[in-house]
């Protein structure tokens, strides 16, 4: 065996490790719903009790999770009010990302999983904003009849155990679907940047202005850029770099806003978002426009009119129904992935976790969220990653706090009506650039298919169809799976993937029990290497009788390259050209 052949065999070794330390985590993911309740039931109990033992742990994940999720749910409600013409928007984010959270935090099987209307789904009602005025529907009740089959569909899937074949999601996978989330967030943020320049030029006033605002957009995407790198600086204490990079886009947004209130001159040119202010929907209605057809758009004579009902019915036109049908398809795989990819990565086995493995409660969960809330003009949810390690201490205290606090802006908006909106451009383009460059997107052999699919996935979400990219992501994994081995190894997809294709839910093939071999002791050589098959075995040449596994090979393999300095150097000079290779029977 060569050196170069050594951290390979570690890797595999590790690769070993993982799958028998998650071998109970795959029967529990393969299991049906309710063995995952009865499962989960039996440490209900336990998961509060570790909030108790743990408070200051507790309290500082609740707040760190809320910072975080706070002003990305911000940047995105924000957004979609523009692009929705005010048909949904920021109270209905927050609203939804509130309450979901907290059901789930309390009957959730994986509570490690944060619900929130994500990027993706920002991008979803946006395309269903705009077939709706395509085909003349009403917006509230197209969503809500799209919302009924995406519930269903969902639900559908975690009966049939659909999620036992998410171990076929590799890191292949992962990180495309994952770069192309974040460049959403990319393109979001900086296409509004650009969207202020335009007419500009008409005067001197508005050119700096946009000027302004620019500015604020770029202190708050260079500030969180800086801070969140204040963990290798050499200034301060440990501790206290650690907090200044955990809440850099708290920091950066706080400093900006102070910023753009510091002139008054400039303060009451910048454009801030707007809330109501009182707790109810964003979208109003005119007496003469209260179906709030295609045809609305917020006008000022709309800030007086009345807001609509938090419950908007369903249609009653079957076309509509077919159409949301249509819609629901791609939109139901691509909460599959999302759920899926989310549920895989905060269940790893390297996150310790020790109360089992789930997956078909929590989609159903949002299943029933996705069926529920657009019959209430709420954005639709999935599960994403929890940005706070200390969220594997399994705790449902932790996420409940930090949902209940999510909606504590509700019921005092003037505080985020302070924020500049150039901030939220400055925030999407922050979470999508750390997003990408936190991948091993560019670090793998085979980078060029891997952008290359990416590049489809935005040509067919910039299409007319583009709802249909849910499609292009699943075909992923035939790609991986039938196409990529022609011309990659085994070995090297496994390096290329990350050496992390062992998720919780990847069936391990047994490994082949090896026969006791007996190797004659030989004075003069420190090692010998017993050989069945392909699969080289080292054995110690001091034991009269050596007995070896597979499972031994990568660590017993290293040794080769490593003497023993307790002894003389000619005693322990490893021979590779005397090394016995015997093919014992």
């Amino acid at each position: 065996m060569s050196r170069a052949e050594v951290p390979l065999m570690r890797k595999k070794r590790r690769s070993r490790q993982s799958a028998r330390a998650s071998a109970v985590a795959i029967d529990a993911a393969t299991s049906d719903v309710g063995q995952e309740v009865v499962e989960r039931r039996a440490f209900c109990l336990e998961d509060y009790v570790t909030a108790a033992r743990n408070p200051s742990k507790t309290l500082s994940a609740s707040l760190f999770m809320f910072f975080a999720t706070l002003f990305s749910t911000v940047a995105l409600g924000s957004l979609i009010e523009k692009q929705t013409l005010s048909r949904i928007g920021l109270t209905e984010y927050l609203y939804m990302n509130s309450l979901a959270g907290i059901i789930h935090s309390l009957l959730g099987t994986q509570p490690l999983l944060v619900i929130r209307p994500t990027g993706p789904v920002t991008a979803i009602i946006i395309k269903l904003s705009g077939t709706s005025d395509h085909f003349g529907f009403n917006f509230h009740h197209f969503l809500a009849a799209t919302g009924v089959w995406v519930g269903l569909l969902l639900a559908a899937m975690a009966v049939a155990r659909v999620s036992r074949y998410a171990y076929r999601l590799t890191p292949f996978t992962h990180e495309i679907f994952a770069c192309f989330v974040c460049s959403i967030y990319l393109s979001d943020g900086i296409s509004s940047c650009i969207a202020r320049l335009e007419g500009s030029e008409a005067s001197f006033e508005r050119f700096g202005t946009a000027l302004f605002n620019l500015n604020l957009a770029a202190i708050t995407f260079g500030g969180s850029a800086v801070l969140a790198g204040a963990v290798s600086w050499r200034l301060l204490p440990r501790s206290m770099r650690a907090v200044i990079a955990d809440y850099a886009v708290t920091i950066a947004v706080v400093f900006t806003t102070a910023a753009s209130l510091w002139s008054d001159i400039a303060a009451p040119r910048v454009e801030r978002i707007s809330m109501p202010s009182t707790f109810s929907p964003t979208c109003h209605h005119t007496p003469s426009d209260f179906e709030c057809l295609h045809q609305h758009v917020p006008e000022p004579s709309l800030v007086t009119a009345p807001p609509r009902a938090w419950f908007v019915g369903f249609p009653v036109e079957p076309f509509c129904w077919l159409v949301a049908l249509a819609a629901a398809l791609p939109i139901s795989f691509f909460f599959f992935i999302d759920q899926s990819i989310s549920s895989l990565l905060c269940q790893l086995p390297s996150m310790g976790l020790r109360r089992g493995t789930y997956m078909h409660v929590s989609l159903l969960i949002v299943g029933v969220f996705n069926a529920v809330g657009p019959a209430f003009g709420l954005p639709f949810v999935t599960g994403s990653l929890p940005h706070s390690p200390q969220f594997v201490a399994e705790s449902r205290v932790a996420p409940l706090l930090m949902y209940t606090l999510m909606g504590l802006p509700l019921l005092s908006p003037g505080l985020l009506k302070l924020i500049p909106e150039a901030a939220i451009d400055g925030i999407l383009a922050y979470v999508g650039y750390e997003g990408i460059v936190s991948t091993d997107l560019v670090l793998h052999g085979f980078t060029a298919i891997q952008l290359a699919m990416l590049a489809l996935c935005w040509a067919v979400n910039l299409s007319p169809a583009g709802l249909c990219v849910a499609f292009v992501v699943l075909s992923l994994i035939p790609l991986r799976e039938r196409l990529l081995p022609r011309y990659f190894s085994t070995e090297q997809l496994a390096v290329l993937d990350g050496g992390s294709l062992a998720s919780p839910l990847t069936p391990q093939p047994t490994p082949p029990k090896a026969r006791p071999s007996r190797v004659a002791p030989d004075p003069h050589m420190s090692h010998a290497i017993v050989v069945h098959g392909e699969a080289p075995l080292a054995a110690a040449a001091n034991e009269e009788t050596a007995e070896v596994t597979v499972g031994d090979q990568a660590e017993l393999s290293a040794r080769l390259t490593e003497p023993d300095f307790s002894q003389p150097p000619e005693e322990t000079r490893v021979s590779r050209e005397k090394v016995v290779v015997d093919y014992l029977d």
